[in-house]
């Protein structure tokens, strides 16, 4: 797997979990019904750094703090794995 490619699919990940959040935090903004359950799972292609930067929202550190702190949670999660699994690839030589 080439080096490119891999950042390449974190760019992705990255943008996509940042353009949800915004609207996350335009929604919770507006009082409209809005679950942050989507954020969370698109998250999971390398956009765990995006939900911690997404958590300095005040909305969102108050809506989490109704739901068990599962934003923050999650997000130290994904980035812990996300960086394990590109560490591990870069060991087995899997990146080039």
């Amino acid at each position: 797997m080439k080096v490119g490619i891999l950042f390449s699919l974190v760019g992705v990940g990255f943008l996509i979990t940042h353009m949800l959040g915004f609207k996350y935090v335009k929604d919770l903004r507006n009082e409209k019904p809005s679950n942050d359950l989507t954020v969370i799972l698109t998250a999971i292609l390398f956009g765990g750094p995006a939900l911690l930067i997404l958590y300095m929202f005040r909305e969102i550190r108050l809506k989490d703090i109704e739901k068990n702190y599962r934003f923050i949670i999650c997000g130290v999660a994904f980035t812990v794995v996300q960086v394990l699994l590109i560490v591990l690839l870069a060991v087995f030589g899997v990146l080039n």
